[in-house]
């Protein structure tokens, strides 16, 4: 928990602070507004709804950087070697994030993907995407 009772604001480069300001006391600061701070943030609400919790971000709005520049995809593990502990955490958080969906209401889409060989050495690498797409499936 921060204990200052004052903040130094508008502290020019070489000279005393100009202004002093009290220094709101929060349980936890999270730095960035994007798709994991929020995500932080809203599960330790939900997990601990007295925390006073103070999420910052540089940007006017949130995730206007690369959570706001995603292109929409649930990755499912397809490149990673079947397996392997990375494509089995992106077979389960594909699922979960398709509960959360229905849980919370929010509408999408399961579109698929076509992934096309046009060269017969990039042929193996199909096999190890539609291995990993049934190896976590029960």
């Amino acid at each position: 928990m921060l204990t200052r009772k004052t903040f130094h604001a508008f502290r020019s480069i070489s000279g005393p602070p100009k202004k002093s300001v009290e220094l709101p006391k929060y349980d936890l600061v999270i730095v960035g507004g994007g798709i994991v701070g929020c995500a932080t943030a809203r599960q330790l609400l939900i997990e601990k709804p007295n925390l006073k919790i103070a999420l910052v971000e540089k940007e006017k709005e949130l995730a206007v950087h690369q959570s706001g520049h995603n292109s929409g995809v649930i990755h499912a593990g397809i490149y990673y070697t079947p397996g392997s502990l990375k494509a089995k955490l992106c077979v389960e958080g594909l699922d979960l994030s398709y509960e959360f969906f229905d849980k919370e209401k929010i509408p999408y889409k399961k579109t698929g993907k076509l992934i096309v060989a046009v060269e017969q050495e990039e042929v193996p690498r199909l096999d190890v995407g539609v291995l990993n797409s049934t190896i976590f499936k029960k």
